[in-house]
């Protein structure tokens, strides 16, 4: 078959045929060599070899079909027993997947009819060795003939299907009297000694034929067929990721085991086909993704112990072992627990166990994947976090600071909705931590603010209002507070303070902090506002805002007297222009209807006009001056206090409803001693906004300086 000479090449396949006709069985002996010869024949140039190659190869299919699984030859050769079949999948699929590699799309079509063949014998078990050729069959889906492609893709959708059928056969044992139950061992009668042979030898044969049901199933290499699927993930080819992709959610559903243990590559290769333009393959992705993430979840934390009640055979209790050995047939009993031993089979592929999920490699590569170009990709990167630190944050506490430098990172995405999932992840992780590393990864974050003043420009606001409702509002201001009483650059903590104060009064989540910056009749209500207050003192304007929020009116027009002893800049009539905007917004309705009361709030006159007089005339200064007419023209301008009140009489503010007589004018000493003590003491804080505003000029002038040097 190997001459050069056709004629001679098309009487050899003569010949051959002749020669399988009679010897049929044998024939399998020498199948190998055959096959080889058959497949160079199979991209033979002339017509008339092909076609008698085509008649020989029907006859040897045949042969094939009905004797492979079953013909014992009785002329065993050098490498074979008496009782070995004459065929030996052993020895042919070597040579099988090395022909799957071939480039010639005619020997591809030749070795996948065989394939189709080989499958096709009953208890032939040609299906245990699709690893094998399972790469090769994939590789054809890109093969740039059709035919190839389409006869790949109909023989990857037969052994697809008997994949898909196992596992329905597994779960239908699993959910009746399967292989999960144990074999019921007989009590040893009163029958004597051949009643409990009669019993052990029916065990055995329940035992085999357990054995032979699952033993196709349990033989299969299941993480050399993941190793297989995983590259062709990202392959350049549709069809080719299209089909990975199926067969891995296949895989995902019956083997979680296993799989979950290819997570980090799995994750590599899936999160970056979420934004497919094929719909398909998108949609699979997602179907994939969700599935791992599903199996992660109800994988066992790292700290149970493994559950051995998961194997295929649920072997009978060691005390019943130790019962029948003591009895008068031990050494019978043992033989069988031997052969018992021999017969389990592990675990079961779809069982899940602790400690096979790798973190480390898992966590490196969502990193990577947060610097994906496709939204969708990130977006789940994140939330494969979310739901690491949700199942099991002990154990990624490690990796807390590696990754928050990337999230903090991720703030400055484009997209919206990568930030806001971003700040959920960043939201959780301080959940997990202590006061303080959450004073340290918020000092990181106003870190990104510092460094890059377009990042607090465009996102400053969403990070804090998300921050804030998802931690409290009052937790996150407290603690920036705390930060920015010892920042070093004074012109940044004036701006933030300033983005601080507009979110406080404009943002719908601070609702319960503004309320509770209203009650400062109670220690939680003045704690808070002199912790906000120390840091606020970096932005007159901010600090104002903060008193009037709080309803400290006397103290507000004290502040003002400032503007006195220090340079009014541009960005302060600025601000002081937004803070007369913000006077007329919703959230100080309430200061507004105060305005009608000049005898319980005579200080909330003298502040607004103080305010009035720093304007210079502009929109803002009309909006103002048409507020004031209207409460002037009502008669209540003589309300207006005409002296400072005595430092040891200032309160938060002079409401009657709110300031009551165990505040100020009570009679009795010991009640007056605890008055002092609980009061604010605000000629303090206002002595401290002088101190930090004059640092502020000092720093301004050492700024202008280096400039001007420069």
């Amino acid at each position: 078959m190997n001459s050069k000479e056709s004629r001679v090449r098309y009487y050899a396949c003569e010949c051959m045929y002749n020669v399988a006709k009679v010897s049929k069985g044998e024939l399998l002996r020498f199948f190998n060599s055959l096959f080889e010869t058959l497949c160079m024949l199979s991209a033979d140039t002339e017509y008339s070899v092909r076609n008698g190659r085509d008649i020989l190869d029907r006859l040897i299919k045949e042969i094939v079909f009905e004797l492979a699984a079953t013909y014992i030859s009785p002329h065993g050769g050098e490498s074979r027993t008496e009782n070995t079949k004459a065929f030996s999948l052993d020895l042919f699929v070597p040579l099988l997947r090395r022909h799957v590699y071939s480039h010639n799309p005619l020997e591809r079509l030749y070795v996948m009819s065989w394939m189709d063949v080989l499958d096709s014998v009953p208890g032939l078990g040609f299906f245990q060795y699709l690893p094998d050729f399972l790469d090769g069959l994939i590789r054809y889906l890109g093969d740039a003939k059709q035919p190839v492609r389409a006869s790949a893709r109909l023989l990857l959708s037969k052994f697809f299907h008997e994949v898909q059928q196992m596992s329905h056969d597994n779960n239908g044992k699993d959910r009746g009297n399967g292989t999960d139950k144990a074999v019921a061992i007989p009590e040893n009668p009163m029958g004597g000694r051949d009643r409990l042979v009669t019993d052990m030898d029916n065990v055995d044969s329940k035992l085999e034929h357990q054995h032979q049901q699952e033993i196709s199933w349990s033989s299969i290499q299941y993480s050399r067929i993941i190793e297989i699927l995983i590259p062709h993930l990202s392959s350049p080819k549709e069809d080719i990721q299209r089909t990975a992709l199926q067969w891995t959610i296949e895989f995902i559903a019956i083997t979680k085991n296993i799989i979950i243990q290819y997570t980090p590559r799995i994750i590599v290769a899936v999160l970056p086909l979420l934004e497919h333009p094929v719909p398909t393959i998108s949609a699979f992705a997602n179907e994939t993704n969700r599935n791992l993430q599903k199996i992660v979840v109800e994988a066992p934390a790292i700290s149970d112990p493994v559950n051995n009640s998961n194997d295929w055979t649920t072997l009978p209790s060691e005390s019943k072992d130790e019962h029948l050995d003591n009895s008068s047939n031990g050494g019978l009993v043992g033989t069988l627990n031997s052969q018992r031993r021999t017969l389990r089979f592990g675990k079961r592929p779809g069982a899940l166990q602790s400690g096979l999920f790798d973190y480390h490699q898992t966590v490196i590569n969502l990193r990577l994947q947060l610097l994906s170009e496709q939204k969708l990709t990130r977006i789940a990167s994140i939330e494969w976090f979310l739901l690491l630190y949700r199942k099991t944050p002990e154990k990624m506490k490690m990796f807390t600071e590696g990754t928050l430098s990337v999230l903090l990172k991720t703030l400055r995405d484009s997209s919206e909705q990568v930030v806001r999932r971003d700040l959920e992840l960043i939201a959780e992780i301080c959940s997990h931590v202590d006061e303080a590393n959450f004073y340290k990864i918020f000092k990181n974050l106003l870190y990104c603010f510092e460094a890059n003043r377009r990042l607090l420009e465009s996102r400053g606001t969403l990070v804090i209002r998300e921050l804030c409702a998802l931690l409290g509002s009052e937790k996150i201001y407290c603690t920036i507070a705390k930060i920015l009483e010892d920042e070093v650059n004074l012109e940044f903590a004036s701006l933030l303070v300033q983005n601080l104060m507009i979110i406080m009064i404009t943002s719908e989540e601070l609702k319960t902090l503004r309320h509770q910056l209203r009650s400062l009749d109670t220690k939680d209500g003045q704690r808070l506002f002199l912790t906000l207050y120390r840091s606020w003192s970096h932005n007159v304007i901010a600090a104002i805002s903060l008193a009037l929020v709080a309803e400290a009116y006397e103290h507000a027009a004290n502040m003002l007297q400032i503007f006195a002893d220090i340079e009014v800049t541009v960005p302060m009539l600025i601000q002081l222009d937004q803070l007369v905007q913000l006077l007329e917004s919703p959230v100080f309705t309430y200061l507004r209807l105060q305005l009608l009361e000049p005898d319980k709030y005579p200080h909330l006159l003298k502040c607004l006009y103080g305010i009035f007089m720093l304007l210079p005339q502009s929109c803002a200064f009309s909006t103002l001056r048409s507020r004031l007419n209207s409460a002037s023209s009502l008669g209540f301008l003589h309300a207006m206090p005409k002296r400072y009140p005595k430092p040891h009489h200032v309160s938060p503010n002079t409401s009657t409803h709110r300031v009551s007589s165990r505040w100020i004018g009570s009679s009795s000493s010991p009640s007056k001693h605890l008055e002092e003590e609980n009061r604010i003491k605000f000629d303090d804080l206002l002595q401290h906004l002088r101190l930090v505003q004059q640092k502020h000029e000092q720093y301004s002038r050492s700024q202008s300086m280096c400039s001007e040097s420069q």
